[in-house]
């Protein structure tokens, strides 16, 4: 067959013209098929002079010769020493690889997440973080890698979960007052109150992430309200009835002992009386005499008022810290018939004085006294016959 293609080569040639000999195309054509050739033969021997690559402690081989860089279990690092001339297609050695492969570490192993002392759960595993009756908080000591899905194991937790405290009862006798997470403007029992201060464990129940919230008070009995207005007893307050301290025939006087707690409207039994209530002694012979406050006579029928009040003259009635006092003292009969009439006589002397020093002065004015004189001791005389 080569003596045929040779032969027929020379026939093509010897047919052509002269005039243009193709010799100039033939020859390029054979170097280029040299050069080819010589790659070909040549690169079996530069790949097979490559270091290996790929391997625990080799070089990572290049992309001209795999991928990828590393045998299965092994990882790339980068840093290459010794030979690292890259092998596959690598004209002159001119490419070098620029790392080398490891063992990849073991996979961590995932504990356990969401307990009290353990970490807490991330967001590739759960939510919530804690399990029920647990909360969590930061900071996260140990293994903390996240499971779920977590490349390369970069994600990790950052808190830890803790048990929630003890929720202790509220609202009774020296229970801590109930927060307003458990039952808003009743932080005491009935017939309890709230006072500052609280003792103990006092973490708040209802909705309190991480125990937080604390109650600041106890619960304490309501004070006994004691009865009111009557002989010997504390004056009542205006929370329960305004205007009337002590029963009818009774008054206030300053003072209280005992329990002195207001009843009615009273927050904390904070406001207490300041008197207590006795008999109300006025308008008889020989009592002082009423006071307006009291009712609109100031003797009984049959009495009539003398100026001059001793011992108790207080006023009954609306009669605020006992302020108001009678200024007379009734009596009655011929006793009070004569004091009329010593009054009388004692107001006609004066009359009688203030006559002569009128007169004397020539009668140019009338002396004040004679114009404020009235009849008064003359028409209860008349009264009593």
């Amino acid at each position: 067959m080569r003596r045929m293609y040779t032969v027929s080569i020379s026939r093509i040639s010897a047919a052509l013209p002269t005039a243009h000999p193709p010799r100039k195309p033939l020859f390029a054509s054979l170097i280029i098929s040299l050069c080819l050739s010589a790659a070909v033969v040549l690169a079996p021997v530069l790949a097979s002079a490559a270091s290996s690559c790929g391997g625990p402690g080799q070089r990572a081989c290049c992309v001209t010769e795999r991928i990828p860089s590393c045998n299965p279990g092994l990882h790339e690092v980068l840093g290459c020493t010794g030979d690292c001339t890259c092998g596959g297609a690598n004209p002159l050695g001119a490419f070098n690889s620029v790392g080398h492969c490891v063992p990849n570490p073991p996979p961590p192993v995932i504990t356990a997440c969401g307990g009290p002392g353990q970490r807490a759960c991330c967001v590739t595993e759960r939510i919530p973080s804690c399990n029920p009756g647990a909360h969590e908080e930061l900071g996260c000591g140990g293994n903390c890698v996240c499971g779920g899905p977590n490349p390369g194991n970069a994600l990790k937790s950052i808190g830890h979960c803790v048990a929630n405290p003890v929720v202790t009862a509220c609202g009774g006798p020296g229970q801590r007052a109930c927060c307003v997470t458990e039952r808003p403007g009743k932080p005491c029992d009935q017939g309890y109150h709230e006072e500052l201060g609280c003792n103990g464990n006092c973490v708040c129940g209802g909705p309190n992430p991480g125990g937080g919230l604390k109650s600041i008070g106890h619960c304490v009995a309501n004070p006994v309200v004691t009865a009111c207005g009557g002989p010997g007893q504390r004056a009542c307050c205006v929370t329960e009835r305004p205007g009337k301290p002590c029963d009818q025939g009774y008054h206030e006087v300053l003072g209280c002992s005992g329990n002195c707690v207001c009843g009615g409207p009273n927050p904390a039994g904070a406001l207490k009386s300041i008197g207590h209530c006795e008999r109300q002694v006025c308008g008889a012979p020989g009592q002082r005499a009423c006071c307006v406050t009291e009712r609109p006579f100031a003797c009984d029928p049959g009495s009539f008022q003398v100026l001059g009040c001793t011992g108790d003259c207080k006023c009954g009635g609306a009669n605020p810290l006992g302020a108001l006092n009678a200024i007379g003292h009734c009596e009655s009969g011929c006793g009070a018939a004569q004091n009329l009439l010593s009054k009388l006589e004692a107001d006609l002397a004066e009359a009688r004085k203030n006559v002569q020093q009128f007169c004397g002065q020539g009668g140019a004015t009338a002396p004040q006294q004679l114009q404020l004189m009235r009849p008064a001791a003359p028409q209860q005389l008349k009264k009593m016959r």
